[in-house]
């Protein structure tokens, strides 16, 4: 009987023992960044160990880990709530980033947590980084940080759609070479950081080849240019980008001629389409644009609608 009794205990010690070692984990949330990033913007969350061990935060990008520290760890009375008590009040991480650094498009950001004897966690989310006035394939450095971003010769519209403002063109200018750009932007209200974030900026040089086919198909005598354009749109150099951009139809109100991002639909890409539209297919002479001309004006477009360089 004694030898059983010592059996037991030795199991209830053992069963002890690892479900201490099971509860003795890293706890953590990444909160920050938003799925859409631009400029300086935080990468922060949460971390602790239920043993309230020391936790290291370093910041990952695109999967490797880097020698960078997050500062850890400042009170989360929050976080205390949801666990209960015995949770360590020190938690948060916090570390501002500025994504200009990086390259326009997507990218993995993350951190990676470690304590003393626990199991390092890796937290880790896409992010599209915004970046007004750089390119895909430049240097990171060039427009990493701002010197001017100027809305003032704007045109400003909502998309009901999405809720997004559409705002274009801006002009943005580069701290380090003083180089400018324009840009036309799609900017978002975040709850969580409670403020407008942008989601997209197109500053390439795509719509110089979009000037060349409105000026050889589109804005020839009596059509799109003169004093009296027909339908009040003039597509002449100069003049079509803020004619088009974020400018809805005068034959459907509801529709934008350019809705930044989605050619299929901009009223301007349905005209000359033929697709859902009023009155007739666009040009009206020599009908109708080549496959190519419709392909240049349709990237221009879903990449954003950048404005003239």
């Amino acid at each position: 009987m004694k030898k059983q009794w010592g059996y037991w205990s030795m199991m209830v010690a053992v069963v002890a023992v690892m479900a201490t070692a099971a509860r003795a984990h890293i706890e953590a949330n990444l909160e920050n960044p938003v799925p859409d990033a631009s400029g300086v913007d935080q990468v922060s969350g949460w971390a602790f160990t239920e043993e309230g061990k020391p936790v290291t935060v370093k910041l990952r990008l695109d999967g490797v880990t880097t020698d960078v520290v997050i500062p850890c760890c400042g009170p989360r009375q929050d976080v205390v709530d949801k666990f209960g008590p015995g949770t360590p009040l020190n938690s948060s991480f916090s570390l501002l980033v500025n994504f200009g650094e990086l390259t326009p498009g997507f990218h993995r950001i993350g951190v990676e947590i470690s304590a003393p004897g626990e199991q390092t966690r890796v937290l880790e989310r896409d992010v599209f980084i915004s970046k007004p006035g750089g390119r895909v394939g430049e240097s990171p450095r060039l427009f990493s940080f701002l010197n001017i971003l100027d809305p003032t010769s704007a045109q400003i519209a909502v998309d009901s759609d999405t809720g997004e403002l559409i705002v274009a063109p801006v002009r943005a200018e580069d701290r380090g070479s003083g180089e400018t750009r324009q840009a036309t932007l799609r900017l978002q209200w975040t709850q969580g950081t409670q403020r407008f974030v942008i989601v997209s900026a197109a500053s390439d040089t795509s719509f110089a080849p979009v000037q060349a086919i409105f000026s050889t198909r589109c804005a020839g005598t009596g059509c799109h240019v003169g004093p009296s354009p027909a339908q009040g749109l003039d597509l002449s150099a100069g003049r079509a980008f803020r004619a088009l951009v974020p400018v809805r139809s005068t034959q459907i109100r509801s529709r934008f001629l350019v809705n930044p991002g989605d050619a299929g639909s901009s009223y301007l890409f349905q005209k000359v389409t033929g697709e859902n539209i009023v009155g007739a297919r666009m040009p009206p002479v020599n009908c109708c644009l080549s496959a190519s001309e419709l392909d240049t004006i349709e990237d221009w477009i879903n990449g954003g609608a950048a404005p003239p360089q």
